[in-house]
C-alpha cells in the first residue's frame, strides 16, 4: 500500500447536504404519516360514521404494509439501483396521501394508507440503503446517527401538527401536508 492511499474502512465521503437533506425527510415521511392523523381518527370515524375500531384499521393496515413492503423494497433497490425506487415510493405516497385527502369513505381512506404504506417502505429503505452507499466507516455511523435523530424527533412533533390542523383546516388537511412532504 502507498503511502498516498487509505484502507478502504477510513475514506470518508461528504455526501452533499442536498442529498443529507432529501434522505432525512425520507426516514421522517412514514413517521410522519403514522403520527400526523393520530389526534383526527375520533374526527374522522364521526365523519364516515364507523367505530373508532375500523378507523384504528387505517393505522394498522399502514404499519402491515410498510413492514412487508420493506421486504420486496429492499432486494429491489439492490437490483435497480435508488433513484427509481425512491421516486417511486414517493409518487406512491403521493398517490396515498391525496386519496386520503379526497376519501368519500372508509374503505377509500383505508385503501389510501395501504398506498402511503407501500410507499413509504421504499422510500424508507432506500434512505438506509443510500447512508451505507454514500458515506464508510465513521462517516457512515454519523450520518445513520442524524437519520436517527430525525426518526426519533419527527414522532414527537407530528402529532401536535397534525392536532392543530385538524383544529384549523380539519382532518383532511393532515393529509395535504403529508401530500406536499411526499
Amino acid at each position: 500500500m502507498s503511502p498516498n492511499t487509505l484502507p478502504p474502512q477510513t475514506i470518508m465521503l461528504r455526501p452533499r447536504p442536498a442529498i443529507v437533506t432529501v434522505l432525512m425527510g425520507a426516514m421522517a415521511l412514514p413517521s410522519l404519516a403514522i403520527d400526523m392523523y393520530l389526534p383526527s381518527l375520533p374526527e374522522i370515524s364521526a365523519v364516515f360514521g364507523v367505530h373508532v375500531g375500523i378507523t384504528q384499521l387505517t393505522l394498522t393496515l399502514f404499519l402491515v404494509m410498510l413492514g412487508i413492503g420493506q421486504l420486496v423494497a429492499g432486494p429491489v433497490s439492490d437490483a435497480v439501483g435508488r433513484r427509481g425506487p425512491l421516486l417511486a415510493g414517493c409518487a406512491i405516497f403521493v398517490a396515498g396521501s391525496v386519496l386520503a385527502a379526497l376519501s368519500p369513505g372508509i374503505g377509500t381512506l383505508i385503501a389510501a394508507r395501504l398506498l402511503q404504506g407501500a410507499g413509504g417502505s421504499l422510500v424508507v429503505v432506500v434512505a438506509n440503503s443510500s447512508v451505507r452507499d454514500l458515506s464508510s466507516g465513521e462517516g457512515t455511523t454519523k450520518l445513520y446517527a442524524l437519520m436517527m435523530g430525525v426518526v426519533g424527533i419527527a414522532p414527537i412533533l407530528a402529532p401536535t401538527i397534525g392536532g392543530y390542523l385538524d383544529v384549523a383546516f380539519g382532518w383532511r388537511s393532515v393529509f395535504w401536508l403529508l401530500t406536499g412532504l411526499g
